[in-house]
């Protein structure tokens, strides 16, 4: 509650809160669980999307039940993208995501396209990503409202990403946090620079 609070009321400028104030959170808890496993010598907080997967995993067993309920999660989350007015942010996200994922999984695995593809819709949907992009993303203080924006926001958060689960085992935030409050800075920038518009 402290770390929303503050993403929004401290952290400010121009009397827009920049970050995404659950984003700003979780990044803050990750940083003083470190700080407190350091000093007490006591494993910290244990960080979790919400079980935010699609995907819940107490109906791994019952496939049908496992995959209705994702759909019906995703059918949710797409229906309040679309009532913000932020589809052009989700489909340039996931767009640019999966051709990125595509891409690079090719390059470094080698495998076919087909089973490339497959494999990042099925981590794309069924993964805390998509609670990212859908839920995350399009929190309309802190996402572009101009579909250009919107468009080119989507294309640096999908790459950003990628770059942090590739390149950034290094930094103890999640990665999909990390991107949220990435691109919550570039949506800041464009807005007030008054770019793409």
């Amino acid at each position: 509650m402290f770390s929303v609070w503050f993403g929004k009321k401290l952290f400010r400028l121009d009397n827009v809160h920049i970050f995404n104030p659950a984003a700003l959170g979780l990044a803050l808890l990750t940083i003083l669980s470190m700080i407190a496993e350091d000093r007490s010598g006591s494993p910290g907080v244990i960080i979790s999307w919400w079980g935010a997967d699609l995907g819940q995993q107490f109906l791994a067993d019952q496939l049908y039940l496992y995959f209705a309920l994702a759909l019906f999660f995703l059918c949710g989350f797409i229906y309040f993208a679309r009532a913000f007015k932020k589809l052009w942010y989700v489909i340039s996200f996931t767009l640019s995501y999966l051709a990125v994922g595509v891409i690079v999984i090719s390059l470094i695995d080698g495998g076919s396209v087909a089973e490339l593809l497959g494999v990042t819709v099925r981590s794309l949907i069924l993964s805390a990503i998509s609670f990212m992009v859908l839920v995350m993303f399009v929190e309309p203080k802190t996402s572009p409202a101009i579909p250009k924006q919107q468009i080119a926001v989507g294309l640096l958060g999908a790459m950003l990403l990628h770059l942090l689960n590739s390149y950034g085992y290094a930094v103890p935030i999640d990665p999909l946090v990390l991107t949220v409050l990435g691109v919550n800075i570039a949506t800041y920038i464009l807005k007030t620079r008054r770019l793409l518009q």
